[in-house]
């Protein structure tokens, strides 16, 4: 008898709905900020304009692809300063200074500009400065996860305790694709992708965030199979040393 259709037909139509509905829900969260944009600037903008400037500042290998160090070489380097202290990076918009790098291609709007000098960016160091750029960002994808997102995360304690939580994701992600399930492939590449992509574009604590709950459902598990191992290892030691001891007291 062949088998029956039904299953697959039931699974599919979940599939479906389920995508269908993960799209409604990225849509209702979307939509007034685009249409907003598309009112002020009168152009179609689903999100932001500030992606020349995110590609360009990640792609700046003399500042390390980091906001505030772009933004100390930019001031090194059109106002011809070697030392530049902190009070005058904190005092300068940055505004300004990338206000100045998109004048290399003034018949561009700002973004576009950017984007265009970035890409050269990545070009130009990848031919030239390989291992420095790839160094650069192996360095940027760590810091993505190196602490918590926001200032009460870099505290001692707060440290250790996210360093905890991402060694028991580690065991745990280790322990379901020890024990073959193939979930843990798709929540590794999502981790794995987001991290890359941060290392390539900005990278910050808080891109970690909406990562979190993945990386905490994931050390649950972890934290989980080495309560269940100790445990057992435990309760293996004492039932051996039981005999020994009956018969340490019958001699």
């Amino acid at each position: 008898m062949a088998p029956s259709v039904a299953p697959i037909r039931l699974t599919i139509e979940l599939g479906v709905a389920s995508l269908a509905l993960f799209v409604a829900a990225f849509l209702v969260v979307l939509a007034p900020w685009t249409i907003r944009n598309f009112v002020v600037l009168d152009k179609f903008v689903p999100v932001t304009t500030g992606g020349g400037k995110a590609l360009f500042v990640a792609t700046y290998l003399p500042g390390d692809g980091r906001q505030l160090r772009v933004k100390r070489e930019l001031i090194r380097r059109f106002e011809h300063k070697q030392d530049v202290t902190d009070r005058e990076v904190a005092d300068t918009q940055m505004k300004d200074l990338l206000d100045k790098v998109a004048r290399k291609y003034p018949d561009l709007e700002r973004d576009a500009a950017l984007a265009k000098i970035g890409r050269e960016n990545f070009r130009k160091y990848v031919r030239e400065e390989p291992a420095a750029y790839a160094g650069m960002v192996v360095t940027k994808m760590w810091n993505v996860w190196r602490r918590g997102s926001g200032p009460t995360m870099r505290g001692s304690w707060w440290i250790a305790f996210h360093y905890a939580i991402l060694a028991l994701a580690v065991v745990g992600l280790a322990v379901l694709a020890w024990r073959r399930r193939w979930e843990a492939l798709v929540l590794a590449l999502l981790i794995f992708g987001i991290t890359v992509l941060g290392g390539l574009l900005l990278a910050v604590p808080r891109r970690n965030v909406p990562l979190m709950p993945l990386v905490m459902t994931l050390a649950a598990c972890g934290g989980a199979w080495v309560s269940l191992t100790v445990g057992t290892w435990l309760a293996e030691r004492r039932s051996r040393g039981r005999p020994v001891r009956g018969r340490m007291r019958e001699a």
